[in-house]
């Protein structure tokens, strides 16, 4: 295996190259170059993660007097390819914690699965979180994904003797990963969860993304913390969310109703 960076690009995320070893039969047939091509695709699909919407050729959902309930079409052919059965298909979505829904029950046939909601209110968001599961291979969740970042930088700066406030870098974990995924602290990831152009601009290319904003006539109401900084502005957190206080339930102060008089 083999990491490198592209050169004279201004992407620096590195690319991992790894070759693939063919057998001897493979290497000296008269169709190498299709049993590259298959030997590389089987690999790709033993790496990545397969969701469910990668495999059935339809899912559908079924209204009858008796029930209501998901009907999960397999495709056969798709599942062979990425060595998964009907079996562990169905066991996955009865293990998996799925987000605002519930299954009464989940069944089987032989290519087909059935998913019965707990709550038939919510038959539509069903439909979309099963799609979401994953059939094979492992997913960090949100928190879990935070740790990893944490310990990687906090390692990474002890390597190098240099100590940094502990809040710093869970603030920074926090801002990679409160989307559900983590974005990369460079142009590729921050692009995808910032939408604001003076803070991308003032990160990398200034010139394209200043560009861009004028020819599709965006606006930036530059409330973030960045673009608050760079114009000199009060961050809108804390107490730079107001611009003058004042206590409503404090005692007015009582004039004293007494006239006065000067005396000269």
């Amino acid at each position: 295996m083999l990491i490198t960076y592209k050169a004279n690009s201004p992407d620096t995320t590195p690319a991992v190259l790894s070759a693939l070893k063919l057998s001897d039969q493979q290497k000296y047939s008269d169709r190498r170059t299709e049993s590259q091509c298959l030997l590389s695709r089987q690999v790709e699909l033993a790496i990545e993660p397969t969701r469910l919407a990668d495999i059935p050729i339809s899912l559908r959902q079924w209204l009858t007097p008796e029930d209501v309930y998901i009907a999960v079409t397999l495709d056969e052919k798709r599942m062979a390819r990425r060595g998964i059965i009907t079996a562990r298909v169905v066991s996955v979505v009865q293990r998996a914690k799925l987000r605002k829904v519930k299954l009464s029950r989940v069944t089987h046939s032989k290519n087909f699965l059935y998913a019965y909601p707990a709550d038939l209110n919510t038959l539509e968001i069903v439909v979309k979180v099963l799609e979401d599961v994953v059939v094979k291979g492992q997913v960090l969740e949100v928190e879990a994904a935070r740790r990893v970042v944490i310990d990687e930088m906090l390692s990474v700066k002890e390597g190098h003797g240099v100590e940094m406030n502990i809040w710093h870098v869970m603030l920074l974990a926090d801002v990679m990963t409160n989307r559900g995924e983590v974005f990369g602290y460079q142009r590729n990831g921050m692009a995808k969860a910032k939408n604001s152009v003076l803070f991308m601009a003032s990160f990398e290319r200034t010139g394209d993304y200043v560009f861009g904003t004028a020819h599709h006539g965006q606006d930036d109401k530059l409330t973030g913390v960045t673009e608050s900084i760079i114009l000199g502005n009060p961050t809108r957190l804390g107490t730079g969310t107001f611009d003058l206080l004042s206590n409503r339930w404090q005692d007015r102060l009582v004039l004293s109703k007494r006239p006065v008089f000067l005396i000269k």
